[in-house]
């Protein structure tokens, strides 16, 4: 039978059945645990950086505490890890208050932000300050004219399309354009036979 290893305060317990056997520690200051305040990274505020176009959100700044307790030798930035519904984003700065990263490519909708210093833990923060949403855009619809009998290629770009070509759904002229080419920013469908001609 396998043995249950069980952390009862400072006793290591081991066994297949309670109580099991109780480790003995030969050196009190070796086999102790501290969750401390202090030593808890938390998050207090996230704020979004927007391209120049001021429209599509590539960046996300996140403020807070104890960002920068890393393990002796190591980077800050390699040593924080940053994920938005278990996609990671890249961090480019850390300082014990503020994270910047670039945002991975996200199809619309809310994610839940998860900070990771290594060697010390996930960083504590209420689900308000821990959500993020990804919006979802527009920006051109390329060509802006075509054939009635459908099969004309049109090219849709903007920001938060879904990487899963069936999630995306694009109706032209109340007619069904079935997506062929998917990415975050740009959609490629093919126009089916619309029945009713717009003016």
């Amino acid at each position: 039978i396998d043995p249950l290893v069980l952390l009862d305060g400072f006793f290591l317990t081991v066994g297949n059945r309670s109580p099991g056997y109780q480790a003995q520690c030969r050196s009190h200051s070796n086999c102790t645990f501290t969750a401390l305040t202090n030593y808890t990274p938390t998050v207090s505020s996230m704020s979004a950086t927007a391209s120049t176009n001021l429209i599509v959100e590539t960046g996300l700044n996140i403020s807070g505490t104890n960002f920068s307790l890393a393990p002796h030798g190591t980077s800050l930035a390699g040593n924080v890890s940053v994920s938005l519904g278990g996609t990671m984003a890249r961090v480019t700065f850390v300082s014990d208050t503020l994270i910047t990263t670039v945002l991975p490519a996200l199809a619309s909708g809310e994610y839940q932000v998860q900070v990771e210093v290594d060697g010390i833990g996930f960083a504590l923060g209420s689900p308000a300050n821990l959500g993020f949403r990804v919006e979802l855009y527009v920006g051109t619809v390329l060509p802006v004219r075509g054939s009635m009998a459908g099969g004309t290629s049109v090219t849709v770009s903007g920001y938060g399309f879904s990487l899963k070509t069936p999630r995306n759904h694009v109706t032209i002229c109340n007619t069904r354009c079935e997506p062929t080419t998917v990415s975050s920013t740009q959609i490629v469908c093919l126009t089916s036979p619309i029945l009713t001609p717009m003016t």
